[in-house]
């Protein structure tokens, strides 16, 4: 089996490290969730003596840094224009200037992976109102010098280049086998099988074949079949979970038992479809989570927006994952919603879209990945949640890990429409690696991207795209 070995100098890196020629939206933070409160995003005045002000669709910045200052930055506007203020304490207003010079200068700092405050650093050493503020809860509020006000840096574009790990692959799932080697499994068909004895941001994945065999039940018998996932549930036995479309028109949810968990060896179909509670769009996208105790839960979404409803929401049910198969236990509980972040959409107008759930347990938090927007779209990206308890209430992120403006571009052209992600365990079982989905150019061929991850002090995950093969997970 052959792996192909990019030679790169491993270097930590995230966007959210703030640096020159980085474009980003500036969100302030806001106690209350979005659309209750929908003017949060930093919208510079084009005009000067006309101070800016908070909307619903804020403009982007780019980051130019000023030479010899520690983070200290222009921050030019789409118009081509530089935030701008008055260096004397008469007037609080933050406009824009059409040059660059020392009232244009902001030190930007970091107050958390994800926020920071801007501080006018020209500002008169008397005056109390240095920092760009902005409260929302006040609609189109105006955005003055003032106190320190913290801003989530949605990132807009960057530089970064992507390895690109296997051919056409939506929807991948990536698991480390009981040998040591990973496996990776994608949405269509009999359902495409790679394989590889490592991984890492440069292997490039072999396909092996499908995963697929026998004659499928009838609920698995249409070929429209998505989100395969699997769980090495005891020695010598593989169960997958997939869904596939109905002749009503809906995808139900069923399983496939293998013996080896080899292409080709899921054969054992379960005679009928999961009864998650038979909601009319349908379930699709599950998943199975076990937990440290040796509980299983199967995760998935109900498919809301192919009937037309603006919410979409994502569901748990306990059950037994055996060499019986699997075998629901209790009522399905509703764990999280799409509502609360202005960056997910969907299909339906107006409305928000969250698919592909993943959870991964780390310490005392549940933490529940999901995808979100319309997928191949710019929209699409990948979002967590935490919680204290596999039910939630979760608490969303308020900035996503993946988005089209974050990920950057691999050969052949700019990623677009990151996400549906899964999270390979290292041989410690805990996951260092998300295995993600993107098309190159606008399309809808999707392949898969694997990169790091790593944690911040208060314990959120942040995609590391700098690992190189010197850091192989094995």
């Amino acid at each position: 089996m052959r792996v192909t070995l990019c030679l790169a100098v491993a270097v930590a890196v995230t966007p959210y490290d703030l640096h020159d020629g980085l474009s980003l939206k500036l969100e302030v933070k806001c106690g209350a969730q979005w659309p209750q409160d929908p003017y949060r995003l930093f919208s510079p005045s084009g005009q000067p003596g006309t101070t800016s002000s908070l909307q619903k669709d804020g403009g982007s910045f780019v980051l130019q840094v000023v030479p010899g200052k520690e983070d200290v930055y222009y921050l030019k506007t789409e118009a081509g224009r530089f935030l701008s203020y008055t260096a004397d304490c008469g007037t609080t207003v933050v406009d824009s200037w059409p040059e660059a010079g020392g009232n244009q200068q902001f030190k930007l700092a970091k107050t958390s992976q994800f926020t920071a405050t801007l501080e006018a650093l020209n500002v008169d050493a008397s005056c109390k109102s240095r920092f760009v503020s902005g409260a929302c809860g006040a609609g189109q509020a105006e955005v003055r010098l003032g106190s320190a006000t913290e801003f989530f840096t949605h990132i807009q574009a960057t530089k970064l280049q992507h390895v690109v790990n296997t051919g056409g692959c939506p929807d991948p799932f990536a698991w480390r086998r009981s040998n040591g080697s990973y496996s990776l499994i994608c949405t269509g068909g009999d359902l495409p099988f790679w394989s590889a004895p490592a991984l890492h941001s440069s292997t490039v994945l072999q396909q092996v074949g499908a995963a697929l065999g026998g004659t499928p039940a009838g609920w698995a018998s249409n070929g429209a079949r998505w989100a395969p996932e699997v769980l090495e549930a005891a020695p010598g036995v593989d169960v997958m979970v997939v869904c596939d479309q109905q002749s009503t028109g809906e995808h139900r949810v069923g399983w496939v038992k293998s013996s080896t968990g080899e292409p080709g060896s899921f054969t054992e179909y379960s005679p009928q479809a999961l009864d998650l509670g038979g909601q009319p769009g349908g379930d699709i996208d599950p998943h199975l989570f076990r937990d440290a105790d040796g509980s299983t839960y199967v995760v998935w979404k109900t498919d809301d927006n192919r009937i037309n409803l603006p919410t979409t929401r994502l569901w748990a049910q306990q059950a037994d994952v055996d060499a019986q198969g699997v075998h629901l236990k209790g009522e399905p509980k509703m764990i999280m919603d799409s509502t609360g972040l202005w960056w997910v959409t969907s299909f339906v107008p107006d409305g928000s879209l969250v698919e592909g759930p993943e959870v991964v347990k780390r310490g005392d938090w549940y933490y529940l990945f999901f995808a979100a927007g319309r997928f191949c779209q710019d929209s699409y990206s990948e979002g967590v949640a935490r919680s204290k308890s596999i039910w939630g209430p979760y608490e969303k992120l308020s900035v996503p890990l993946l988005s089209t403006g974050l990920v950057g571009a691999a050969p052949g052209g700019k990623l677009v429409g990151p996400g549906h992600a899964s999270f390979p365990a290292g041989p410690d079982g805990q996951p260092t690696r998300i295995v993600w989905h993107a098309s190159i150019g606008e399309n809808t061929d999707r392949h898969a991207f694997v990169d790091a991850m790593k944690w911040t002090e208060d314990g959120w995950p942040v995609v590391d795209f700098g690992v190189g093969a010197d850091e192989v997970l094995v």
